[in-house]
């Protein structure tokens, strides 16, 4: 059996150099709005982990063995406690071995559209933080005309210019606390969006941070999704998919061997040791 981590009875295990917290989804999206509820100290980030998570942030590659220190030490200095979701089926096969039981990825499109749902149902003020300016518009349309009785969100977008100076990226975590919200969900990308949780989540004064790659991008594109809003020109659509199939090559082709490599010789359960005083992405000690 997993040895228990921080969250409950949730088992843990990790994959090259990566915890994962295995758990179902409903008691993920449990915890999530218990802590924006309860609005305890320190900052509760969620975190989704694929092949490109482990990537960035695993041991298979000396810079991705410092990334995952990096973000270790800031995260504790900012009192951030990680909640790293399995989401990618590709990683199953390794939890199934080590736990002799198969867990469900949690893909990031469900977990922002079960965010945004129980959000409003409990009446929780929510922040969008997204890389992309030229999709904000349809995002909000997307977001008003999905969920109406959401209370009023907040939407900034932020590049690389601003994230990567740390004055600028302080600024901007000052400029969302003074809209007290209780949920950022974040769509950066990775391992960027993690540095800056990391580094200035604490800063936001939001309970709870979802990093969720590009999935904010995604919601925004009208045919992501069912019921999504005419008046995206079919050859932008097109162009986004083009895009978004370049990537996914390159991640195979590049990027997931070495990742595979160390999840070979890397992946073992954590023992009942860990405590709830774990705030690390990726669980280095």
């Amino acid at each position: 059996m997993a040895g228990r981590g921080p969250f409950g009875a949730a088992p843990r295990v990790r994959l090259a150099g990566v915890t994962i917290d295995l758990l179902e989804a409903d008691d993920a999206i449990d915890l999530i709005v218990d802590r924006s509820l309860r609005r305890q100290p320190g900052v509760l980030a969620v975190d989704l982990v694929t092949l490109e998570h482990v990537h960035h942030f695993g041991s298979g590659r000396a810079s991705a063995n410092q990334e995952r220190q990096a973000l270790n030490s800031s995260s504790r200095a900012g009192h951030v406690t990680w909640l790293s979701l399995l989401a990618d089926p590709r990683l199953a096969k390794w939890t199934y071995q080590l736990t002799g039981r198969l867990w469900p990825s949690i893909t990031g499109q469900e977990l922002s559209r079960r965010a945004l749902d129980e959000a409003q149902s409990h009446r929780l003020r929510l922040g969008f933080l997204s890389a992309a300016p030229e999709r904000r518009q349809d995002l909000e349309h997307y977001v008003a005309g999905t969920w109406p009785m959401l209370l009023t969100p907040r939407y900034w977008t932020a590049g690389a210019e601003v994230l990567d100076d740390h004055e600028t990226a302080r600024q901007l975590a000052d400029r969302i606390s003074r809209t007290s919200l209780d949920i950022l969900l974040v769509g950066l990308g990775k391992p960027r969006q993690e540095r800056w949780i990391a580094e200035h989540g604490g800063a936001t004064r939001a309970p709870v941070c979802l990093a969720l790659g590009s999935v904010l991008d995604e919601l925004a594109v009208p045919d992501t999704h069912q019921g999504g809003t005419a008046g995206r020109p079919g050859l932008e659509r097109a162009w986004w998919h083009v895009q978004d199939r370049g990537r996914a090559a390159h991640q195979r082709l590049v990027r997931h061997p070495s990742a595979y490599r160390a999840l070979r010789g890397d992946s073992f359960v954590i023992t009942p040791k860990t405590t709830a005083n774990d705030t690390s992405v990726g669980g280095a000690r």
